[in-house]
């Protein structure tokens, strides 16, 4: 709850609210021993020192959050990670460590992406062939069913011709 306040108040921009709001958040989070929550916490609070233009607590809760996210391997909390501290970095004139998160958050970007186009793929590919198989055992269905219902026409007419010939041969 506290951290869905923070959100609200960064979003309007009341910034020392924010903070305190994550600040709570983080707290409770730590207290459960939430590491995923927690690492959530840190991002948004640095996101929220960034705003207000102080790269030094961003950066430093930003690698914290960095830290536990990928002990947890929370991809997707580290790649917004790095595109976090690449940005505050640059702001802060520290180009080299800019440069060099920002070409780690496009290498993890483009590998979640690849991965997530992967399992699409996959996931494409196993409904079709499952609408495949259905479609196979539809029309197997459909030609025993033929097959029978032919089988018992040609059974009922050689009836009729027996019964009729046996019925002809008594006249």
């Amino acid at each position: 709850m506290y951290n869905n306040l923070g959100v609200v108040y960064k979003q309007m921009k009341h910034y020392d609210k924010a903070i305190d709001y994550y600040s709570q958040s983080l707290a409770v989070s730590e207290k459960l021993g939430d590491k995923y929550l927690t690492a959530a916490n840190l991002v948004n609070m640095g996101n929220v020192y960034e705003m207000t233009g102080d790269y030094v607590n961003a950066i430093a809760l930003n690698r914290r959050g960095l830290e536990l996210a990928q002990e947890l391997q929370a991809t997707e909390i580290v790649v917004d990670v790095y595109a976090n501290l690449a940005e505050e970095y640059a702001k802060a004139g520290k180009y080299d460590s800019a440069y060099r998160l920002h070409k780690q958050y496009v290498a993890l970007k483009d590998s979640v992406m690849n991965t997530e186009r992967a399992k699409v793929m996959a996931e494409m590919q196993a409904k079709y062939e499952t609408e495949l198989k259905e479609k196979q055992a539809l029309q197997q269905r459909h030609s025993r069913t033929m097959v029978v219902g032919w089988g018992a026409g040609i059974a009922g007419i050689l009836v009729i011709l027996y019964l009729t010939m046996k019925g002809r041969r008594k006249r």
